[in-house]
């Protein structure tokens, strides 16, 4: 903090913290305040956002709605309500049926995801294992093995002109997904290679236009498509480095499997996983959950 200082340079905390203390010195601006995703806020901006409803004085009774899922957080920032000063007890509520995804895909982000505990805003509870879905059945997710990065892109490009050939899907409501940018340019060029036409998601999340949309796990969050392909999750979730700090790893860990939650319930109707070679661990004990198809021979 220090040295930050001295250099001029303020992190986007520090920017929530900047404006959390200017915010204290002036009254409530605004009526209310409706926050979705509200699992991946800071403490610090949760706390924001509550003074410039509530200026100084106690909670209205309709001040704030929070909604979140904690089975989704994939940023570091575990807190509780009390912490930000709010009480909900008797004003909160669960929601359970799922209006997104199949059954059959909800219970392959299940069977990946498992029976964790996780933190939903200080409320510390067992991932949601029901899978009432308010969609009609559909296909099972596959789980595909390729024999290398190659044979991952002609696969999927493959598949892709398959569902789009019936028309029944439209080439810009179908994305690819994987965990880091490196794997993203690596499909991207590969799609493209196979004349697939691709969008960058994070340029142009609008499913009625464009390409194949391409991005990471986080890109795709809020979105939704009918058909989604997963790639490189041959490593991740990330196992542990030489050295890593026991806390540390299953922290990460635990971030990794909620963004691939994430990422395979964008899919509304069609998923497929592509792994090079073997399947991460997790992916690999839910394969009952999945058609399997080997093709690295």
């Amino acid at each position: 903090d220090e040295l930050l200082h001295e250099r001029g340079v303020v992190t986007f905390a520090d920017q929530t913290l900047n404006a959390l203390a200017f915010a204290e010195s002036l009254p409530s601006r605004y009526r209310g305040a409706i926050i979705d995703e509200a699992q991946d806020l800071s403490l610090a901006s949760l706390r924001l956002v509550r003074r410039l409803v509530n200026g100084a004085g106690p909670d209205p009774s309709d001040g704030l709605l929070l909604v979140g899922d904690g089975a989704q957080r994939i940023y570091s920032s575990c807190f509780t309500l009390r912490q930000a000063g709010l009480e909900v007890r008797g004003r909160s509520t669960i929601l359970e049926k799922n209006y997104r995804n199949t059954t059959e895909i909800l219970q392959a982000a299940m069977a990946v995801a498992g029976d964790q505990e996780i933190d939903d805003l200080g409320d510390v509870r067992k991932r949601l294992t029901d899978t009432d879905s308010a969609m009609p059945s559909g296909e099972r997710p596959r789980l595909v093995s390729v024999a290398s990065y190659e044979a991952s892109s002609e696969y999927m490009a493959r598949r892709i002109g398959e569902l789009t050939s019936d028309g029944r899907i439209a080439a810009s409501e179908i994305a690819v997904l994987a965990p880091i940018n490196r794997v993203v340019n690596g499909i991207r060029f590969g799609l493209q290679k196979h004349e697939i036409e691709v969008t960058e998601l994070k340029a142009n999340p609008n499913p009625t236009s464009g390409g194949v949309k391409v991005g990471t796990f986080h890109m795709a969050k809020g979105h939704e498509f009918k058909a989604v392909f997963i790639g490189g999750i041959e490593k991740f979730p990330t196992p542990p480095g030489k050295g890593d700090d026991e806390n540390a790893h299953k922290e990460r860990f635990e971030l990794d499997l909620s963004a691939l939650f994430v990422a395979m319930t964008r899919a509304r109707d069609v998923l497929e996983v592509v792994a090079v070679g073997s399947p991460s661990p997790p992916v690999d004990a839910a394969s009952g959950a999945f058609d399997v198809i080997d093709l690295t021979d």
